[in-house]
């Protein structure tokens, strides 16, 4: 499935947070916190704790529920001389007047009314909660409305908002005010947290929405409308579509990034939360409703509170409403209130009416002083069910490709007057005006492209951008000092085309490289596109693609060898990316490659002779099978995010031996199978398989050279205990195994919960040979051996989300452990962003 999530504008309101704490010191309320603190505990006339208590502060939505104790706690940042609510299904209402702006310790004991619940035919003594809950488990694909046997469509209408908190105008009225003074006239308090807020983001979207019989996996959305504050780019309305934003819970986990948060209607329910039966009514139309409140069974698992409604007979879902367990193990996420609603619209089918969304992102937070944070607000409306048995021509052509057709989707406010289900309030009317005053301010501009360069790897100028500043400056022992600039167009140039190219410079060697690549895109969506590539430069042979690993500062820091093992490559390279239906892409490429040998990798023959340059013209034919794959796509670039399909990559590449005196004739074959696979409270699971042949005789730098890594960070894709040049193969297998944990143990280790910090463990293996005609063709470099079918294993075990930012491996070789220059154990590094 090919997405676009809304990280753009996420990203540029971080990049307005961080530049607002920069240039506005004052204007974050970053300070010691004064709050109000309201707590106590909720009880019966027999003095036994009432949990899951309403309490709130009457005229506002600052609220919370007691706990299973009949604890409460609420911090505000002011009280006035108002009235604490407190409520339970069965008591009669408290309210209690609160003193002005004084923390105060409240105990309430509530009354219980004449009141009796339904009856509910339940086993022995078993929970009566448990009964309903098993009941809902039991008819879940039957009322799960990505899993309906029919087709159907609905109209969809999303709106997103995005803000900034803890932020206030600031006082020193100078210079930046004035150039930012409108900013801050949109200053309000949000209801849910009664803390002050600056919108920075609003989109929204018309769409059509499709399910067809075959299941979620088939069901698309066709975009109708989209109006995005800040930016006229059509292509960001596919990630405001409902399909992005919107939160089944009859799903088994809700998936946030890599952390998976167990539903409280999952198919092992009772293994993760505790069920009460709180009420039972009638409703308009006479149906039984029943009232199940929910907690988390375990401490520090992510998990949610709240409260969910039952249909009796149907067992279907009404309303969920339910907010993140405070101790969640999941990075910035403070908090994640969702409200869904479904709707009867057929005897006993029962479907999506509403979802409302809010997320509370904090960066960083102590009880004394609190960074800036965003606030997310997500509302999806469904409307106008559509029954119809035989799905129009055009959403069955979507069921295939799942594209816009049309960019023609921009809409002006006649449009949205006339097809909004609900009108924007006047502040939301103003953030469209706001942001787009904002971009246009050379200050804010010239900050926002700092950011981004130190976020994104490229600065942007305008017409043109300076990319790889992480290459700009690296050392290695054949060029010495390297000093390295490249430059491309940007998009304000064309969406159509880019060209670009770098130049380098080596002190020791005294000898520049230099390189040019123009990129063609004939279709952007399905992906159509030519790239034309020249390079004259150095790399090391089999080595990753890990762009903070290739000749850049980060390597030259944390290299554990001396860099020595590159080689000269000159390349001619054009290639064709066709995308023929979601899922199912081909490149197919030409090139031409010159290699120069060195006193480290040389080119020596076995009778003594050596061979000056080595050539190779390859065809090259790749294949990348990935259904259901999510992807961020940019004019140009197109990132993978939050995949939990496997991926299957083919690469054929036909070597041909007299086409620009290349030396070889050969047939290369190989197969990459990856996977991210969620396991619900016990983490995610990473593992991949390769494998591949050569056909044919070739030196050893046309073999499979396995890659290693000769630096003290970690590369995922690497084997990290080998070295560069230690293993080659034309007959390989080989495997990666990674579970993170996401914290499922060190969660329970009560001195070390607070720290958040989540376990890793790894394994890798590699079995391979070479044939003895290849052996026989080319003398290896000193280091360099075949496996000769004894495998190649390493293990590690690690702890990641280390102050939320680094992470840390012990690795240990298992064997081949006789081999120079080796490490048997080691320690790496890694930095990783992420939820």
């Amino acid at each position: 499935m090919v997405s676009y999530r809304p990280y753009i504008p996420l990203f540029r309101s971080i990049i307005l947070a961080i530049y607002l704490f920069i240039v506005f010191p004052n204007s974050i309320t970053a300070q010691n916190k004064k709050l109000v603190i309201i707590e106590g505990v909720v009880t019966d006339t027999l003095f036994k704790a009432i949990p899951f208590a309403n309490i709130s502060i009457e005229a506002t939505t600052a609220g919370t529920i007691s706990n299973i104790e009949g604890y409460y706690k609420l911090e505000l940042n002011k009280t006035s001389d108002s009235l604490l609510i407190v409520s339970c299904i069965g008591y009669k209402t408290e309210k209690i007047k609160l003193s002005s702006n004084l923390s105060q310790k409240i105990n309430i004991r509530l009354i219980p009314k004449n009141f009796e619940i339904d009856e509910v035919v339940i086993l022995s003594r078993e929970n009566p909660a448990h009964a309903i809950i098993k009941a809902v488990i039991k008819n879940k694909n039957i009322n799960n409305p990505e899993k309906k046997p029919y087709h159907y469509s609905s109209n969809v209408y999303t709106k997103i908002e995005l803000d900034i908190k803890n932020i206030e105008a600031p006082k020193e009225k100078g210079i930046l005010y004035k150039n930012f003074g409108f900013v801050f006239e949109n200053i309000d308090t949000l209801a849910e947290t009664n803390v002050p807020y600056l919108p920075v983001m609003i989109a929204e979207t018309k769409s059509t929405k499709y399910h067809f019989k075959g299941g979620a996996a088939d069901d698309s959305e066709v975009i109708l409308a989209t109006k995005i504050a800040g930016t006229e780019n059509a292509s960001l309305a596919k990630f405001m579509g409902s399909m992005y934003m919107d939160v089944n819970v009859y799903n088994n986990q809700l998936n946030f990034d890599n952390v998976n948060i167990a539903s409280p209607i999952s198919n092992m329910p009772l293994l993760y939360y505790k069920y009460y039966l709180t009420d039972s009514i009638i409703d308009e139309n006479g149906r039984k409703i029943y009232e199940l409140t929910f907690q988390p069974k375990m401490k520090k698992s992510n998990s949610f509170y709240g409260k969910l409604f039952v249909v009796d007979s149907v067992y279907a879902i009404k309303k969920i409403d339910m907010r993140l367990s405070k101790s969640s193990n999941i990075n910035y996420l403070y908090d994640w209130h969702i409200n869904t609603v479904f709707e009867e619209f057929t005897p006993n089918e029962w479907l999506l009416k509403e979802y409302k969304g809010f997320l509370d992102f904090q960066f960083e937070e102590t009880d004394s002083w609190e960074l800036p944070g965003l606030y997310g607000l997500i509302n999806i409306i469904y409307d106008d069910y559509n029954f119809s048995a035989n799905p129009d021509s055009s959403a069955q052509i979507l069921k295939d490709n799942r594209y816009i057709n049309s960019l023609d989707i921009l809409k002006d406010d006649d449009y949205w007057n006339d097809n909004r289900p609900v009108e924007l309030s006047e502040r939301e009317k103003n953030i469209y005006q706001m942001v787009d005053s904002l971009n246009k301010v050379p200050l804010f501009i010239t900050v926002r492209r700092t950011l981004e360069m130190v976020l994104n790897g490229y600065y942007d100028f305008g017409r043109f951008e300076l990319v790889d500043y992480q290459k700009m400056y690296s050392y290695n022992e054949i060029e010495g000092h390297r000093f390295r600039a490249g430059l491309r167009t940007s998009n304000e140039i064309s969406e159509k085309f880019r060209v670009g190219g770098f130049l380098a410079y080596g002190t020791k060697d005294q000898r520049f490289k230099y390189g040019a690549n123009l990129d063609y895109i004939f279709n952007p969506l399905p992906r159509f596109s030519f790239h034309l590539n020249y390079s004259h430069d150095t790399r090391v042979l089999g080595q990753t693609d890990n762009p903070f690993l290739n000749q850049t500062i980060l390597s030259t820091l944390l290299k554990r060898t001396p860099n020595n093992k590159l080689t000269m490559v000159d390349e001619y390279k054009a290639s064709i990316q066709k995308e023929w239906i979601v899922g199912l892409m081909n490149t197919f490429s030409f090139a031409h490659y010159t290699l120069e040998p060195t006193e480290y990798v040389p080119f020596v023959f076995h009778n003594g002779d050596s061979l000056s340059l080595m050539r190779t013209t390859v065809l090259g034919l790749s294949t990348e099978i990935s259904p259901g794959r999510e992807i961020i796509t940019g004019a140009f670039e197109r990132t993978s995010i939050g995949n939990h399909k496997p991926i299957i990559n083919i690469d054929m590449a036909l070597g041909i031996k007299g086409v620009f005196q290349s030396q070889n004739n050969y047939f290369r074959l190989g197969l990459l199978y990856t996977h991210n696979l969620p396991l619900a409270s016990f983490g995610y699971l990473k593992y991949s398989f390769q494998t591949g042949k050569i056909w044919g005789t070739v030196p050893y730098p046309l073999l499979k050279l396995h890659e290693g890594n000769e630096t003290y960070a970690l590369d995922g894709k690497s084997f990290n205990m080998m070295n560069y040049y230690e293993f080659a193969s034309d007959l390989y297998v080989g495997f990666a195994v990674e579970h993170h944990f996401n914290g499922f143990f060190l969660n329970k280790a009560p001195l070390l919960r607070r720290l958040n910090l989540r376990e890793v463990v790894s394994v890798r293996g590699l079995w391979g040979t070479v044939s003895d005609k290849n052996l026989n063709y080319m003398k290896f470099p000193d280091g360099l051996n075949s496996l000769k079918y004894k495998p190649y294993f390493e293990t590690g075990v690690g702890v990641e989300n280390i102050i939320k930012l680094f992470r840390i491996d012990a690795l240990w070789r298992l064997n081949h452990l006789n081999n120079p220059n080796i490490q048997k154990f080691s320690i790496r590094l890694s930095m990783q962003i992420g939820f």
